[in-house]
C-alpha cells in the first residue's frame, strides 16, 4: 500500500465520527453537517431506529433542506418557509429561529464553537450563533445557495452556489479567502480529505480535487455530476454518483477512475460508504443500489415506490436509512436489502436523515414537518 494511502486509511476513520478527530473543524456531535462528517461518507455510530414517531414539528413550507445535529442537544434544520429552525431533540420545541431572505433548502454545517453555517435561497451564506440564533454575518454570493457548508480543520468554510462558484469564507467574519468556478451550478456539499484536499462536484464540469488553502485544482474527473455530493472512502477512494445514471469511483490522489457501474436512471442522491465495503446510492428509478466498492458489483437492489433524491445513511449495525418520492423513510438490512421497517410521512422525503446518538432518525418532509422518529 503506497504511503500516502496508507496515511488516508489512519486518518480518515476519525474524520468519519468513529475517533476522537480533533481537529476536523466540526462540533463533536454525532451529526454535525450534511452526510454526518467532512467526508460525507453517511456513516452513524448510533444503535439502530424501529421505526416508531417520537415527535414531528411542523414548519411554514416544504422540509427538503437536511437536518443536523449539535452538541447541546439541538436539531438544526431550514424550511422553504425561509427560516432556519433550532429544535429540541428530545421534544421538538423550537429554541430559536432565524429568517433569511427566501428558502432554506442548504443543510447546515456546526462549527466547533457551535456556530451554525448555512445557505439561503436569497443569495447568501449565514453564521449563526448556535445557543440564540442571533446573526454573526452574512455574505453575499452570486445566486442561490443549495449547497451545505463543510469546514476545513482550521475552520474555513467552504460552500457552493448556483453561480457555479465555490467560495471560502473566514468563519469569523465571512471575509472571502478564495474562489473559484467550477460548474454551470455548484450544489454539492464539499468532502475534505485528512490532508485539507477539498473534493467538489461542478455540475456538467465534473469532479475536482482543490487545495483547500489556495483553491487550486490539484486534478479533475470528467463526468456529468448532478448536484450529488463526493464520499471519500478510508482508502481515499472518491465515490460521486452522476445525471448520466452511474456511480463512480476515482482515485483521490490522482483522479483516475477506478470502476464504473450503472444505476437505472439519473442520480440527485449522494453515495454512503459502509464499513463492510458496501457503497449504497438512491437512484431516479427508484431504487436503492448496493454495490460493492472494491469493482462497483451489484450487491443488492431495493424498489421503492416513487425517485429517490434522499441520501441514504448507515447506522451502526449496517442497516441503511433513506428517504423516498414516495413519502416514506425505509430501514433496509446493509446485508441484503430486506427492508425492516417504513415511516410514512404526509409526502416526499427528499430529505436526508441525520443520526442521533440514541438511534433517534431526525428527517424533513416536503409535507412542511421535522420527523424524530425511534
Amino acid at each position: 500500500m503506497p504511503y500516502r494511502r496508507f496515511l488516508a486509511v489512519l486518518a480518515l476513520p476519525l474524520l468519519l465520527g468513529f475517533g476522537p478527530a480533533a481537529s476536523d473543524g466540526l462540533a463533536k456531535s454525532p451529526w454535525p453537517k450534511f452526510h454526518g462528517g467532512v467526508a460525507n461518507a453517511g456513516r452513524g455510530a448510533s444503535v439502530s431506529a424501529k421505526g416508531v414517531r417520537r415527535w414531528a414539528f411542523k414548519t411554514g413550507g416544504r422540509v427538503f433542506s437536511s437536518p443536523v445535529l449539535t452538541s447541546d442537544g439541538a436539531v438544526i434544520v431550514g424550511s422553504d418557509d425561509k427560516n432556519v429552525y433550532a429544535l429540541d431533540s428530545k421534544t421538538g420545541a423550537v429554541r430559536w429561529r432565524f429568517e433569511t431572505g427566501d428558502r432554506v433548502t442548504s443543510s447546515a454545517a456546526i462549527g466547533l464553537d457551535g456556530t451554525v453555517y448555512v445557505g439561503s435561497d436569497d443569495k447568501k451564506v449565514y453564521a449563526l450563533d448556535g445557543a440564540t440564533g442571533k446573526l454573526r454575518w452574512g455574505v453575499e454570493t452570486g445566486d442561490e445557495v443549495y449547497s451545505s457548508p463543510a469546514l476545513l480543520p482550521d475552520g474555513t468554510v467552504i460552500v457552493g452556489s448556483s453561480d457555479g462558484k465555490y467560495r471560502a469564507l473566514d468563519p469569523a467574519t465571512g471575509a472571502l479567502r478564495w474562489a473559484v468556478q467550477k460548474g454551470g451550478f455548484a450544489h454539492a456539499s464539499p468532502a475534505v480529505a485528512p490532508d485539507g484536499t477539498v473534493i467538489v462536484n461542478g455540475e456538467f464540469y465534473g469532479t475536482f480535487a482543490l487545495d483547500g488553502r489556495t483553491g487550486k485544482t490539484k486534478w479533475s474527473f470528467p463526468n456529468r455530476v448532478s448536484a450529488t455530493s463526493p464520499a471519500l472512502d478510508a482508502d481515499g477512494t472518491v465515490y460521486v454518483s452522476a445525471i448520466d445514471g452511474g456511480l463512480y469511483a476515482v482515485d483521490g490522489a490522482t483522479g483516475e477512475k477506478i470502476w464504473s457501474a450503472p444505476l437505472g436512471g439519473p442520480t440527485f442522491s449522494s453515495p454512503a460508504v459502509g464499513v463492510d465495503g458496501t457503497v449504497v446510492v438512491g437512484s431516479s428509478d427508484g431504487a436503492v443500489y448496493a454495490l460493492d466498492r472494491r469493482d462497483g458489483a451489484l450487491r443488492w437492489r431495493f424498489e421503492s415506490g416513487a425517485e429517490i433524491v434522499s441520501s441514504p445513511a448507515f447506522e451502526a449495525d449496517g442497516t441503511v436509512v433513506v428517504g423516498s418520492n414516495d413519502g416514506r423513510l425505509y430501514a433496509l438490512d446493509g446485508r441484503t436489502g430486506k427492508r425492516r421497517w417504513a415511516f410514512r410521512t404526509g409526502a416526499a422525503v427528499g430529505s436526508s436523515p441525520a443520526l442521533g446518538a440514541d438511534g433517534t432518525v431526525y428527517v424533513g418532509s416536503d409535507d412542511g414537518r421535522v420527523y424524530a422518529i425511534r
